[in-house]
């Protein structure tokens, strides 16, 4: 199973290179829209295969579902788009490349608020909210059980639109 960091690496590459070859900049990413398309991805590829793509717990925070090992790494970014194309040194298997790419090719294009919108609206994220400083995790059984559920998560996306 791979880090949440080195899958965030592939996707922020694979928005960059769709922004360069479709010449849309919706496809980059900022740290916001990078922890809702994991949450998603991780949620997608979790009903489809029964595994998990990376293997950090995914908390529920009041902005949406987040990943904490990434604070460190893409926070510096913040709110503007990670237009730096990261090295890649680790291995990541071609299977879950090939589904992030086309992942990231039906999904990148959307706005990181109606992500954020979307992910806040489902279950996983609604349950394991809290209002103390001690964020929940979302549990993987949570997610998986929700996604599986999904027929057409496009539609649900376009419906926050």
């Amino acid at each position: 199973m791979c880090k949440a960091a080195d899958i965030a690496k592939l996707i922020i590459s694979y928005g960059i290179d769709f922004k360069e070859s479709m010449s849309d900049e919706k496809f980059l990413m900022d740290f916001y829209k990078v922890n809702k398309l994991l949450y998603l991805a991780q949620g997608s590829y979790l009903a489809k295969y029964g595994e998990k793509i990376f293997e950090e717990d995914i908390y529920a925070y009041p902005c949406g579902p987040y990943i904490k090992e990434l604070e460190f790494i893409f926070n510096d970014w913040e709110y503007e788009p990670i237009t730096k194309q990261y090295d890649f040194v680790f291995t990541i298997p071609s299977l879950i490349r090939d589904y992030l790419k086309n992942f990231i090719l039906e999904y990148g294009i959307y706005d990181k608020q109606i992500l954020g919108i979307t992910t806040k609206k489902q279950a996983p994220w609604k349950e394991a909210i809290c209002d103390s400083a001690d964020y929940n995790i979302i549990s993987t059984e949570s997610i998986q059980n929700y996604f599986s559920g999904i027929h057409d998560l496009k539609s649900e996306i376009e419906a926050n639109g």
